[in-house]
C-alpha cells in the first residue's frame, strides 16, 4: 500500500517494528504478529530550483530526485525549454538527482536502475524550510 498525504505535509517516517516502510515492503504472515505501524508527518518542506544543460547549452527534459532514505519514493520534475526547473514542498533530507531526456520505461524511479547514470548523479542535502539550487548535465535514457 502507498502512504499519501496532502501538501505541504509529507511522511517523514513510516515504520513497523524494525522495518522502514519508506524503503522496504512489509511482509505479513499468519505465523508472525504484525508490529504496529507508526507514521510521522512533517511540514518543514523546502524548495529546489535548478537548471539542466547538455554540452553547456540549456535543454529540456525531466529531473529525477531520489531520496536516499526512501529510494522507492522518487519524484520527477519537468524541465522547461530554457533548461530550468522548480519544485516546492520538497521534504528535507539527502537526495540523488539525475537529469534525463525522458523517463518513459523507468519503473518506480528505482535507484538500482539509476546506477548506470551515476557519473552524472548529483547528491545534495535539503535543510528543513530551506532552498537549494542544483545544476545538472542531461543524460540520454
Amino acid at each position: 500500500a502507498r502512504i499519501t498525504v496532502r501538501e505541504p505535509w509529507y511522511v517523514a517516517s513510516a515504520r513497523s517494528g524494525d522495518t522502514n516502510l519508506l524503503a522496504e515492503n512489509l511482509t505479513v504472515s499468519a505465523e508472525t504478529p504484525v508490529q504496529p505501524i507508526e507514521i510521522v508527518l512533517g511540514h518543514d518542506v523546502a524548495t529546489i530550483d535548478g537548471n539542466v544543460s547538455l554540452d553547456g547549452k540549456p535543454v529540456s527534459g525531466v529531473v529525477l530526485l531520489i531520496p536516499q532514505s526512501a529510494p522507492r519514493r522518487g519524484v520527477t520534475i519537468p524541465v522547461g525549454p530554457a533548461g530550468e526547473f522548480h519544485m516546492a514542498n520538497l521534504p528535507p533530507g539527502e537526495y540523488s538527482a539525475y537529469a534525463l531526456d525522458h523517463v518513459d520505461g523507468l519503473a518506480d524511479a528505482d535507484a538500482e536502475v539509476m546506477r548506470k547514470y551515476s557519473s552524472q548523479e548529483k547528491e545534495f542535502h535539503v535543510l528543513p524550510n530551506g532552498h537549494v539550487t542544483v545544476h545538472l548535465e542531461l543524460q540520454k535514457f
